[in-house]
């Protein structure tokens, strides 16, 4: 290396060493930088009752998220149950008149939004049904229907637990990025937020658990400036009788929620919908839940997996791995049969699995089949709707020609199929 360097010098003029020389350095200065802004920093610390971890790229990453954390634990004083000085426990004390902290308030009404999306499936004021139980002391029973019945008619006292943690993400989040950091992975007791990508580039990924084998992971998401979060049954229960009972509330019974889901992960920009909704659509279960997506799917999407296994996955999802039945649902194929102006019929072609017909009416069939739809059958002289006509997702071989986005008509019968974007 030397004689090739010395070969070199011989061969270069005094200007053009110079300028070797500067270009070495702005190489060198350029090298040191980037190794800079990738400074790593990490800390682990318990909140919330659980251990929270912060990773941090770029050159205030330390004391970017030494302030994450002095956060962290602020909102924690102010909304824990076992601070007998805590807003929530003033509240729960009955005394309403007692100044809250503005964050109080804020995040009062962010659960009074999900509540309201979910149609009370979430809903933060189900403390002393929760507390019947004993998941708060550990001194677990099964209360009795009418104790339950009481409790849940009351909604006199406030537990933030399933949402504190993602409103804390979206602070913490908020406080990362206004110190400059672009690049970072929050973990706040399983409620993950990753900002921007990997420091060396691509996305962050995150597994979704397999619930029936927690050792492994199900889906593996990629995610960049998004939550993720996901509620489940097997998180937090107790036995008796052989039978199991979690933790997860239907506000609408006392008893935990039995929908069909054994978890949900929500996808969102913001920490605190992706916690509150994955507890309200656990309690929902999947057909609610796809339905509420599809009403609201520019905010969040979806990783259903179901007690027998299936895993469902909205089409905002990017995933970089899956094991098991995987679905993907995307807003499109969903389709909508009219009669007389009325939708009698609604039907996702991605879930069919059997062709079965509708009847819209005497002498009009409408077969709904894997993938596709159209006329059967029609009560008029010319049938062009039946010979004409099918709506059909993907590219799959038909007998029939079909426009993606032109729906059926057939006028004489006033029948109507068309898609569904929010059903």
């Amino acid at each position: 290396m030397q004689l090739q360097l010395r070969h070199i010098r011989r061969l270069l003029s005094a200007p053009a060493l110079l300028l070797a020389a500067l270009l070495l350095a702005a190489l060198l200065g350029a090298v040191l930088f980037g190794c800079a802004s990738y400074r790593e920093y990490t800390s682990e610390f318990f909140a919330m009752d659980t251990v929270m971890s912060i990773a941090a790229y770029g050159e205030n990453a330390e004391s970017a998220a030494s302030e994450v954390e002095r956060r962290i634990y602020e909102l924690d004083a102010l909304w824990s149950i076992g601070n007998p000085s805590s807003d929530i426990s003033l509240l729960n004390s009955g005394r309403r008149d007692a100044e809250l902290n503005p964050e109080t308030d804020k995040i009062l009404r962010e659960a009074e939004r999900v509540r309201d999306m979910t149609d009370g499936a979430f809903d933060e004021r189900i403390f002393a049904a929760a507390e019947a139980w004993g998941f708060y002391s550990g001194e677990y029973r099964v209360p009795t229907q009418d104790e339950l019945r009481r409790l849940i008619s009351l909604r006199d006292k406030i537990d933030l637990g399933a949402i504190a943690k993602g409103y804390a993400s979206d602070e913490a989040a908020e406080l990362l990025r206004d110190a400059g950091i672009s690049s970072a992975i929050i973990n706040l007791g399983g409620n993950v937020y990753a900002i921007g990508g990997k420091p060396g580039g691509g996305d962050w990924t995150v597994g979704v658990r397999d619930p029936f084998n927690l050792s492994k992971n199900i889906v593996t998401l990629k995610l960049r400036d998004r939550a993720a979060v996901t509620s489940g049954g097997y998180e937090r229960y107790f036995e008796q009788d052989g039978a199991r009972y979690h933790h997860i509330l239907d506000p609408r019974t006392g008893y935990p929620a039995d929908a069909g889901l054994a978890s949900v992960t929500v996808v969102s920009e913001s920490g605190t919908l992706a916690d509150g909704l994955s507890t309200g659509l656990f309690v929902l279960g999947k057909e609610r839940a796809l339905e509420l997506w599809r009403e609201n799917r520019a905010l969040f999407d979806l990783v259903l997996i179901e007690n027998d296994g299936t895993v469902t996955i909205t089409e905002g999802i990017k995933k970089a791995g899956s094991s098991g039945r995987l679905t993907t649902v995307a807003a499109e194929s969903i389709i909508g049969i009219y009669k007389n102006g009325e939708r009698i019929h609604t039907a996702e072609l991605d879930a069919v699995s059997e062709p079965y017909d509708v009847k819209a009416g005497e002498g009009n069939i409408v077969r709904v089949a894997p993938g596709e739809v159209y006329m059967l059958s029609a009560d008029c002289r010319d049938q062009i709707c039946v010979h004409h006509a099918a709506l059909r997702r993907g590219n799959g071989e038909s007998n029939r020609p079909f426009d993606a986005e032109t729906p059926i008509v057939c006028l004489p019968n006033n029948v109507v199929v068309k898609w569904e974007l929010a059903p």
